[in-house]
């Protein structure tokens, strides 16, 4: 919900199929990062909605796609990356496998990798 602060979650955001626990914990924080960014933006792209995914993706005609690279996704990609570097002999092999296999999920879905909205209140994104 913009600018209320609620998200909603289900059991799997808890249940994941990791035993890593760092790496599950970096996965559900970028997650609501994810979330608290919808929160952003002001005007017409107060919420920072999704947008369709283009007939190429995957996720073709469905708005689970970003327009802008500091959108939803590319938060939650940034958050990845950062905590997989972060976490870098401190978790298993796995679990940064983990973390990366979700950043470039998140990242697939930013449609224009270098194009920043300039309407967010806050956070921008250097490739």
């Amino acid at each position: 919900s913009p600018r209320a602060g609620i998200i909603r979650t289900g059991q799997v955001f808890f249940d994941r199929p990791i035993k890593d626990e760092l790496s599950l914990r970096g996965f559900q924080i970028s997650q609501l990062v994810h979330e608290a960014r919808h929160s952003d933006g002001h005007g017409p792209e107060a919420g920072m909605l999704h947008a369709a995914c283009p007939d190429t993706h995957f996720a073709a005609g469905l708005p689970a796609c970003d327009q802008y690279a500091n959108g939803p996704y590319g938060m939650e990609a940034e958050s990845l990356r950062r905590f997989r570097t972060a976490l870098k002999g401190k978790i298993t092999e796995v679990g940064l496998q983990f973390l990366m296999i979700n950043e470039l999920a998140s990242r697939e879905r930013i449609l224009s990798k270098r194009a920043v909205d300039p309407t967010p209140e806050s956070a921008t994104i250097s490739y």
